[in-house]
């Protein structure tokens, strides 16, 4: 006959083992339920990844005279290589706004038409008067080069198109660094822009339809612009813009 104490004691090594075989277990299954999620996590990841890849829309907003076709041709280039759609914008009667309308029917065709995404959507809004030297347009004051057209020469103004310009732009770029503005465009968004900085140095678009007649504005035409509170507050912006470009450009294209 086993006494009391010794009975209580394989009691406990009795219990013991059990608690240990079903934490054994557990721990089992805990390992096999991280393996299972480890080898489904990436793929699911990389689906959804490649989902959100293609519906990507990138809104070109095109200004005349700032190499817009140059960069249009390399989109045109590259859209059957990468698989993307670009589409033009032609604006009723070169309006240089929507109407609410147009804009409603807009917004709905960019979001909802998802056979022609991924894609990107480029127009200008007014049409230019090849023809004409800058110094006629200054001197007849034509809506285009007139420095207080409109006359929204206040300091508001320019603080609303900063704030527009960090908060509504993925990126803005300037001329004169097209190629890096390129570069920026294919790091960031390269489901659609894989390949366009070698395109667009190799294949010489830098080169695309450059004005042939560049008529250098007199003095008296640049005293003019340049003494105008509006020139002074759109340089003030293009400094900004430049500024900010650099920044963006120095944290993306990390040597």
């Amino acid at each position: 006959m086993i006494k009391p104490k010794l009975f209580y004691i394989l009691v406990l090594i009795f219990v013991v083992c059990i608690i240990t075989t079903l934490y054994q277990m557990q721990i089992i299954r805990l390992r096999d339920k991280i393996v299972t999620l480890e080898s489904k996590g990436p793929k699911a990841s990389d689906r959804d990844w490649k989902t959100d890849e293609d519906n990507l829309v990138v809104l070109y907003n095109r200004v005349p005279k700032t190499g817009s076709t140059s960069f249009v041709g390399v989109a045109y280039d590259l859209c059957k290589r990468n698989k993307f759609h670009v589409l033009h914008v032609n604006i009723t009667a070169n309006n240089h706004i929507l109407s609410l309308t147009n804009q409603l029917k807009f917004i709905s065709n960019v979001t909802n038409w998802n056979a022609m995404k991924p894609a990107l959507y480029h127009g200008h809004f007014a049409f230019p008067r090849f023809q004409q030297t800058f110094d006629d347009c200054v001197a007849k004051q034509l809506p285009d080069c007139d420095p207080n057209n409109m006359k929204p020469g206040n300091k508001w103004a320019l603080t609303e198109a900063k704030k527009n310009l960090i908060n509504n732009y993925f990126l803005v770029g300037v001329t004169e660094e097209l190629e890096d503005f390129i570069s920026v465009l294919e790091q960031t968004l390269p489901r659609v822009f894989r390949g366009a900085t070698e395109h667009y140095v190799s294949s010489n678009r830098s080169h695309l339809r450059q004005t042939v007649q560049k008529d250098m504005p007199s003095e008296e035409t640049v005293r003019k612009i340049k003494d105008s509170l509006i020139w002074q507050m759109e340089n003030e912006l293009y400094e900004f813009t430049l500024e900010h470009f650099h920044f963006q450009k120095k944290y993306t294209l990390k040597k």
